[in-house]
């Protein structure tokens, strides 16, 4: 599971250590045993994607969910944008739409 760099201006505290546990509690499933958070944001999914191809070629699974989110709404990470001038406003055409997203594959 995918989720935004350490760095992260206004990164949620303990995504690390709480998201795997939440998601598996909230899906009613018990994950592999080496099933892990992958905190490297926008290479994160590569990053992802290389460990669920060491762990289908050495059969320690039959296959793998590579998933990712991102948030871009906290108060935090919108303020720490908007003061280096990153976001998209009327006096800055060349910024980024905040937004949130999230994806999954199955390899």
């Amino acid at each position: 599971l995918c989720v935004a760099e350490p760095e992260r201006p206004g990164r949620l505290e303990g995504i690390d250590e709480a998201l795997l546990k939440e998601v598996q509690n909230e899906l009613a499933a018990s994950f592999h045993r080496q099933s892990d958070i992958i905190a490297a944001g926008k290479v994160g999914g590569a990053q992802a994607i290389q460990k669920a191809i060491d762990l289908l070629t050495r059969a320690t699974a039959q296959y793998c969910i590579v998933a990712g989110t991102d948030t871009y709404l906290t108060a935090g990470t919108l303020g720490a944008y908007e003061k280096n001038n990153r976001l998209l406003t009327e006096e800055n055409s060349d910024g980024f739409i905040p937004g949130e997203a999230g994806a999954a594959i199955r390899l």
